[in-house]
């Protein structure tokens, strides 16, 4: 996983569909207290081998109630400032080909995260000017940066954890939102702050079962 402010080659500005999908493994029961406050989250889909529409609902009630949580979530709401940010379904093909392009590391990883502001821990490191925000929907929108998920990736790392597909995702869609609000795993005291974020939005929906790949084995790039 890796936070970089490299942008994104060759990626489309609207949502494609795949053809001829399977479904995600069914979904257990969570709560989205949360996700009915304001982001606006734009979805991507660069694969063939997963429907999206549960993952999606994953992301969506993750991402919400991680803003509830977040000062700068918070903040946004108090401004009446939308935050908005895109998600980018991909297939290992896909990451393995941007992870090269933008980090220069030629390989599948699971998540990756192109942050748009300048945050550090959750804090602004540079107040936001008129220029970061987007009037063109009628009100403010802060855009956050983008996030791509590679699903087979987090299928493969659930099943050699032993824990649900729909944890995984979860906590990957987590991890990398917590990256575009500038939170990093580079320390030993700001890894903790951050897993102490992850795992108390995946206790909040039910999904706190199990570590995640990155808690376990460490790969902190």
């Amino acid at each position: 996983m890796n936070r970089t402010s490299w942008s994104i080659p060759d990626y489309p500005s609207r949502t494609s569909r795949p053809s001829s999908p399977r479904s995600c493994k069914s979904m257990p029961d969570i709560s989205t207290k949360g996700s009915n406050i304001p982001m606006q989250i734009q979805y991507v889909n660069k694969q063939r081998k997963y429907a999206t529409g549960q993952a999606m609902a994953l992301v969506d009630a993750a991402l919400g109630e991680l803003q509830v949580r977040e000062p700068f979530g918070r903040q946004l709401v108090r401004k009446g400032y939308t935050g908005a940010l895109t998600v980018t379904f991909v297939s290992r093909g896909e990451i393995r080909r941007v992870n090269a392009a933008t980090r220069s590391i030629d390989k599948v990883t699971d998540v990756l995260s192109f942050p748009m502001q300048e945050l550090v821990d959750g804090k602004l490191a540079v107040p936001l000017q008129a220029a970061d925000l987007d009037y063109s929907s009628g009100q403010p929108v802060v855009f956050l940066g983008d996030i791509l998920i590679c699903l087979e990736k987090a299928e493969q790392q659930a099943h050699e954890l032993g824990h649900r597909f729909e944890r995984e995702i979860a906590f990957l869609a987590i991890h990398g939102c917590l990256h575009l609000l500038g939170y990093d795993h580079d320390t030993p005291e700001r890894e903790k702050a951050m897993l102490h974020r992850q795992r108390a939005v995946l206790l909040k929906l039910g999904l706190n079962r199990g570590p995640s790949h990155h808690e376990t084995q460490g790969d902190l790039i």
